[in-house]
């Protein structure tokens, strides 16, 4: 799977910088995102029974993601990806399942969301190597975000890694206030569900010295990376990212 992670604290703007990126594409060609190489995936793999083609015209419609998700994960053999190209993304699975066994979170809801985010993401990349995807994937929730520290993953190990990361970040100030907001629209991660502000101020910080841990280490990696900050991000930016991404995938 030919894969480029957004990296970068919660409640940020990644997904808006996603949003923002997708008038920049000249087609589906230059990349996907997660949703979209999904569905084209499920396109490719229908026979041409009349009920098959009413599902395609069914997956072109401008309908509900949940609804559309639901359809595309009943056409697909995710169980079956997992089993046969799991093997690839071992080191990953195996660090992240240990570092929560050894160092267990005081918020159970979350430790348990987060083993089943990462679950779901790892099982969806094995579906991409499975139906043998070409097209570059734009992930926002990619595996590397989402371990909490990848300097337990064995590098040494089969391990697949992302074509490039794009970094993001953002000055305390403005992370914390981004999170109030999307407090008050009930888009609050289980994360920061009951804290202070002086607590959350002070866990929007800790996040994102880990986030920077997580970038220096996989730069050492050899991993190309774009770096942007998402206070005020103009034209002229997403036209860098964009050519990155055309530069890391020639």
């Amino acid at each position: 799977m030919n894969w480029i992670e957004i990296m970068g604290p919660s409640g940020i703007g990644k997904s808006t910088l996603l949003n923002s990126l997708s008038k920049f594409r000249n087609n589906r060609n230059d990349w996907v995102y997660l949703n979209e190489g999904l569905e084209i995936l499920a396109k490719n793999n229908l026979d041409s029974s009349i009920s098959d083609k009413i599902l395609k015209y069914y997956l072109k419609q401008k309908v509900l993601n949940t609804k559309k998700n639901v359809l595309v994960k009943s056409i697909l053999d995710g169980k079956r990806a997992y089993l046969e190209n799991g093997k690839n993304y071992s080191a990953l699975v195996e660090s992240y399942l240990k570092y929560h066994f050894y160092f267990p979170s005081s918020n159970a809801l979350e430790k348990t969301y987060r083993i089943s985010l990462f679950k779901t993401i790892i099982e969806q990349m094995c579906t991409f190597d499975f139906y043998n995807f070409r097209i570059p994937v734009l992930l926002d929730e990619g595996p590397l975000n989402h371990h909490p520290d990848l300097k337990q993953n064995d590098w040494e190990k089969k391990q697949i890694t992302p074509k490039g990361i794009i970094f993001c970040h953002l000055d305390i100030d403005e992370n914390f206030d981004r999170v109030k907001r999307r407090e008050k629209n009930g888009r609050l991660v289980p994360l920061h569900e009951g804290m202070e502000d002086y607590e959350l101020k002070e866990s929007i910080k800790s996040n994102y010295d880990l986030y920077l841990e997580k970038r220096d280490l996989l730069i050492a990696e050899g991993i190309p990376y774009f770096d942007i900050d998402l206070k005020k991000v103009q034209n002229i930016q997403l036209l860098e990212v964009k050519r990155f991404i055309k530069n890391i995938m020639k």
